[in-house]
């Protein structure tokens, strides 16, 4: 993973970061189509001190429209914490 001091987006991608206490936090949103044509939002978070995540969290939806929906309303939930 590269430093994720920068803000940066890709499509259906999203990695923010925001410092607490000084120490560096991230979290990763991911949407993905799966084999089966469900859509995977994946939220992945932690510490960037450690190497291996916080947590993992992943969430099933019937339609793209329904996983964008959640992942823009995590989005705005993070932004409202500092995240950016």
């Amino acid at each position: 993973m590269q430093h994720p001091n920068l803000f940066s987006v890709q499509k259906d991608h999203l990695l923010l970061t925001r410092s607490v206490k000084g120490r560096m936090r991230y979290y990763l949103l991911k949407i993905e189509e799966t084999l089966f044509g469900e859509y995977l939002l994946e939220k992945v978070y932690g510490s960037m001190n450690h190497k291996k995540p916080t947590r993992v969290l992943k969430e099933y939806y019937n339609s793209w429209v329904e996983a964008k929906k959640m992942f823009d309303g995590v989005v705005r939930g993070k932004k409202k914490k500092g995240y950016n």
